[in-house]
């Protein structure tokens, strides 16, 4: 996380670093992410990244997925899955769904990479069946 430091530095009422690089807030672009969709055949939805662990961020908001989806068995590639409410609860040789650091929902495995068992990346699609 880049802001962190700053974000420190900030609130422990420090200055903006010297080597801190201002950017011009008019060369931000917005880009229009893909919406999920739950249909009759499950829920639809993008992996938008791949941490370093390999688990895959979704574009799946916590506020509005996560209450939705407790206690629903979903499928993906061979593998079912549930909300769980940290890493250590996936079993081991398995899949979660969690809550991630970045309000999104995170499939992941225990001590392994989600990415890796399921063959994704950023911008492919995800169908959850229910």
């Amino acid at each position: 996380d880049i802001f962190a430091p700053l974000g420190a530095e900030l609130a422990g009422q420090q200055r903006v670093p010297a080597d801190f690089e201002s950017f011009d807030p008019e060369e931000l672009v917005k880009i229009d992410l893909p919406v999920p969709v739950m249909r009759s055949t499950g829920l639809k939805c993008r992996v938008l990244h791949k941490d370093h662990y390999g688990n895959l961020v979704l574009n799946l908001d916590i506020d509005s997925w996560a209450g939705r989806l407790q206690g629903t068995r979903m499928h993906i590639g061979g593998y079912e899955m549930v909300l769980v409410a940290y890493y250590a609860a996936i079993p081991e040789g398995c899949l979660g769904l969690v809550t991630g650091s970045q309000g999104k929902l995170e499939i992941a495995a225990r001590e392994y990479s989600a990415a890796r068992l399921l063959g994704l990346g950023p911008g492919d699609e995800v169908v959850f069946s229910l």
